[in-house]
């Protein structure tokens, strides 16, 4: 179980960061940003310590990057996808036949005509 811990209070670290940013789009607002940035910090400072305990920094901390990099790449794909379930994604509504049709290239053949 202690292994899984850096991933797991990384996990949390990178989701209070994206839950408290302005930008984010699980909620209709963010939540507080100052005490999710904080509390986010805290959580990424406690997934290092196993590591630091255990004499493998450089191990635990490309896991703690890796899993916060992994995971703020995720977190958009994750709502696009609640929104696009719940029917409110602009996309989720238009049908596959309502795509914008290709003109066509004219070929010269109007030119060719009149000459």
């Amino acid at each position: 179980m202690r292994e899984f811990l850096p991933v797991a209070l990384a996990f949390v670290s990178a989701l209070l960061f994206y839950l408290g940013s302005p930008g984010q789009q699980w909620r209709a607002a963010p939540l507080w940003p100052r005490g999710c940035r904080s509390a986010a910090l805290v959580a990424a400072i406690a997934a290092l310590i196993p590591g630091i305990v255990a004499g493998h920094l450089a191990t635990t901390l490309s896991i703690v990057i890796t899993t916060v990099m992994a995971s703020f790449v995720a977190f958009p794909f994750v709502a696009a996808l609640r929104r696009r379930a719940s029917g409110t994604a602009p996309w989720a509504t238009q049908p596959a036949t309502c795509r914008r049709k290709r003109k066509s290239k004219d070929t010269g053949s109007a030119r060719r005509q009149r000459a």
